[in-house]
Order: C-alpha cells, then sequence, then structure tokens
C-alpha cells in the first residue's frame, strides 16, 4: 500500500499587504501541477510585519488556521475557521 503525505505549502506576504516577495506566490500556485497530493495555503489578508517580508502575530495565526482547516479537511474533516 502506498501512502502519499500530503504537502501544505504556504504563501509567502501577498501583494495585498505589500509582500516583498509576492511574485513567488505565482510560483507557489504551480505546485499542485507538479507534486501530487499537495495543496497551497492562501496567505491573501494576513497581516505582516514593518518590513514586508515576515507575518506579523496575527497573520500567523490566521494562516495557521488555514492550514488547520486545510488538514482536517484533506483527512475528511469539516473545518470551519473564522478570520
Amino acid at each position: 500500500m502506498i501512502v502519499l503525505v500530503p504537502l501544505l505549502a504556504g504563501e509567502v506576504v501577498n501583494a495585498d499587504q505589500g509582500g516583498v516577495c509576492s511574485s513567488m506566490n505565482s510560483i507557489i500556485a504551480k505546485l499542485p501541477q507538479t507534486v501530487p497530493n499537495s495543496y497551497v495555503i492562501s496567505s491573501s489578508g494576513c497581516t505582516d510585519s514593518q518590513d514586508n517580508l515576515y507575518f506579523n502575530a496575527e497573520g500567523n495565526r490566521k494562516l495557521g488556521k488555514r492550514y488547520a482547516a486545510k488538514m482536517l479537511s484533506i483527512m475528511g474533516y469539516k473545518a470551519t475557521i473564522t478570520e
């Protein structure tokens, strides 16, 4: 039996927050076309720190909830997140 471990890849700070590396998100978006059982977690609306490179605490929590909801969904559970 072959078990595929899911790969969850989060976007970097999104353009809507002025992310310095936001152009990488278009590359990250192509991951599921190349790697089976991979999923992209959106960073849209996740607030960042002043450097526009890292998420701040609130942004990290929001992104973490999205990771959790996706993993629970993959495992067959219904997940509802509040943002």
